[in-house]
């Protein structure tokens, strides 16, 4: 590998870890900030080191996170551009406002999707697009992130930023369902795993009352795997997928899983216990 690369054992035993790669795994449910806070817990030889990470993941999105050690960070904005993978869970027949599974929901569908149509949904994510920043993320706008727009209900006051980016490669895995009963479990098991304020008890009463009755009811899914540049946002992706298919989307579960070179392989047993 041309880029050094010092996994968190190597970096152990050194005297001053003044340049290092940690792979490491953001657990579903914390933020990339957690993470690092965990990491430098769980190894005490970093601390007095600047930690930061290259190429953020949403708090409900887990799998690789490149730590960039002490002098590492000199090179942030090339770790940055390394090419990603995800592998992620798409649930049909509904939408939030934050495009996931942790947002309130905005419509339900009980339209049944053709294979054909999700084979060519997904052959569409290929190549160079132009996307909206999804409305809850932390895109700044006049100097506040997109997100406190959201939440303030002030978006028909700005315009919404767009940025390129683009799909080297998507597959459709697979093709199932999950049941009402099953998806009430993930929904609730989504929000309890998140701290801070994410609107969990309203969002929770949201979909508590819409999957009422439902518990033996399939809802259709399908799980997708991407290799993409810089800035993908999986959710809009997956938003955008709905549109084509014409039937509302949204993320069940996301995982990247590698950044370059790096995959989860690479991960030490520790960060994903």
């Amino acid at each position: 590998m041309s880029i050094l690369h010092i996994v968190a054992d190597n970096c152990s035993r050194m005297t001053n870890c003044m340049k290092a790669v940690i792979p490491y795994y953001k657990k579903r449910g914390e933020t990339p900030k957690e993470a690092l806070e965990r990491l430098s817990f769980e190894k005490p030889y970093l601390k007095g080191q600047t930690l930061s990470y290259a190429g953020r993941l949403d708090p409900l999105a887990e799998g690789l996170l490149l730590v960039l050690v002490g002098d590492s960070n000199k090179e942030r904005e090339r770790y940055l551009s390394l090419q990603k993978t995800y592998v992620f869970d798409v649930l049909f027949g509904f939408s939030t406002d934050t495009y996931d599974i942790a947002g309130k929901l905005t419509e339900i569908s009980d339209i049944s999707i053709p294979l054909l149509k999700i084979i060519k949904g997904v052959a569409s994510f290929e190549g160079v697009h132009t996307e909206a920043y999804p409305p809850y993320s932390s895109k700044p706008v006049q100097g506040k992130p997109l997100f406190v727009w959201a939440r303030e209900g002030r978006l028909s006051e700005i315009t919404i930023p767009t940025h390129t980016v683009e799909i080297k490669r998507a597959s459709l895995l697979k093709t199932g369902t999950i049941s009402g009963d099953d998806l009430y479990a993930s929904v609730q098991s989504s929000l309890e795993s998140l701290t801070g304020d994410f609107r969990q008890q309203d969002i929770w009463a949201c979909w508590e009352a819409n999957l009422e009755g439902t518990y033996l009811k399939k809802y259709q899914t399908a799980t997708i795997e991407i290799s993409c540049g810089s800035g993908t946002y999986v959710r809009s992706l997956v938003h955008n997928l709905g549109k084509a298919v014409g039937v509302p989307a949204l993320t069940l579960r996301i995982v990247r899983t590698s950044v370059g070179d790096y995959t989860l392989r690479d991960v030490h047993p520790l960060s994903s216990a």
